[in-house]
């Protein structure tokens, strides 16, 4: 009976150690996502503001043209 009750013990800790690991991991994925989520949008912003910096550029080109004329 006693290696019975050993066993289950055993058991159980193991479950016990499997469900924390388990929550680690869970949170660690919910974390890289809200990281991809983010990287994403930063990805997106960027590629407006290189539109905005060649409008940018193009303009500080002409207004050397307009203050002349």
């Amino acid at each position: 009976m006693e290696r019975r009750y050993e066993q289950q013990e055993t058991e159980r800790e193991q479950a016990t150690l499997q469900q924390a690991r388990l929550g680690k991991l869970r949170k660690a994925v919910k974390k890289t996502a809200r990281r991809l989520e983010s990287l994403t949008g930063d990805l997106v912003k960027a590629a407006r503001y290189r539109d905005y910096a060649r409008y940018g550029e193009l303009l500080k080109a002409r207004l050397r043209h307009t203050a002349q004329g």
